[in-house]
């Protein structure tokens, strides 16, 4: 029998401004993970100028090689549509009640810019 997991994508913000995107089954397990909370977490996020990351949105996709094309789609994208579709998804994300899972997208940040 087929895994009936639900998978998301997720995009954090980390502390230089990077926005890093990435999958998940548990998007706010994979944030501990990216912190150092728990172990795991992408080498990218581990590096000490880019912790703590901040979980900015995420959203339901499905099935994980759903979720993977999604992920590789948001890569490709320029930061200005990444920034959009975080405006979006946590547009989604707090009228389904869920804005106190998430920050708000930092502008100040060096990278942000």
């Amino acid at each position: 029998m087929k895994s009936t997991k639900t998978w998301y994508c997720y995009l954090l913000q980390c502390k230089d401004g990077t926005l890093y995107t990435g999958m998940s089954t548990d998007p706010l397990r994979r944030l501990r993970q990216h912190n150092g909370e728990i172990s795991g977490g992408a080498g990218y996020t581990r590096r000490r100028k880019r912790r703590p990351s901040n979980l900015l949105c995420y959203a339901e996709i499905g099935t994980a090689s759903m979720a993977a094309n999604v992920e590789r789609q948001i890569k490709k994208m320029p930061r200005v549509e990444k920034c959009a579709l975080v405006r979006v998804w946590q547009h989604n994300m707090r009228s389904r009640g869920l804005g106190d899972k998430i920050s708000d997208l930092r502008l100040d940040l060096p990278m942000a810019r």
